[in-house]
Formats: C-alpha cells, structure tokens, sequence
C-alpha cells in the first residue's frame, strides 16, 4: 500500500477513491464530502471539506517543532458527536484529540506503548 502522499496530489472525487490512493484518510462522520488527512507521517491534519478538491491545514495545538512523529494508517478516528471529535495516535505513543472537527487539538495521553490503531465510541 503507498504511503502518504500531500493533500495537492489528490485528483479523486469521492472518499472510496481516495482510500485507494493512501492510507489513513479518515470521512466526517455525518457529512459525506468531508475527509481528513494525514500526509506522509507529518504532525497536521489536513481536511477537505469539497471531496478532495482544495484542503485546509489543520494543526492548531499540535506540536511544530522537532515533532518526527508518525501516525500509522490505523491511527486516526472520528466519533459521531456534532460537532466530531477526532482521534489520532502516533508511533512514539502520543494520543491527541479534537472536540472541535480539528480546529483545536490538546493531548489526551502520552508516554503509551506504539498506537497501531484507533477506534472511538459513544458510550
């Protein structure tokens, strides 16, 4: 499967091509042409609120510098409140969260073992 690859690159029109492109692609839970990205391992989110024609960069409360950390293809979810929180693992076990569909992102836990995979339920 390819790697990540810059939001630029995208010329698909739906989700389900995308998700054939690259890895780690991540749909809005309740708005259809939304989709969240995390290009080529970098600590952004990009969403696209269009289908994938233009992208915003999503990275409010992330950190900017020397942050080589890497999110695994599995690693990132939404939840199905409105508005949606999102969830994102790294590799170095760092866990970060959005209650605000990515404006605002804060850590939710760090020092964890590697995060392969993400899932996010409402209890």
């Amino acid at each position: 499967m390819p790697g990540w690859i810059r939001p630029g690159c995208f010329a698909a029109r739906t989700a389900e091509s995308l998700g054939k492109k690259s890895a780690g692609l991540n749909r809005h839970p309740t708005r259809e042409r939304w989709i969240r990205a995390c290009p080529k391992g970098c600590l952004a989110v990009y969403r696209s609120t269009n289908g994938g024609r233009t992208w915003q960069k999503q990275a409010r409360g992330l950190p900017t510098r020397n942050a080589h950390l890497t999110i695994l293809r599995e690693a990132m979810s939404t939840d199905t409140c409105d508005p949606a929180g999102l969830y994102f693992g790294t590799e170095t076990g760092q866990l970060f969260y959005s209650r605000d569909e990515g404006s605002h992102w804060h850590v939710l836990a760090d020092f964890l073992p590697p995060i392969l995979s993400v899932e996010a339920a409402i209890l």
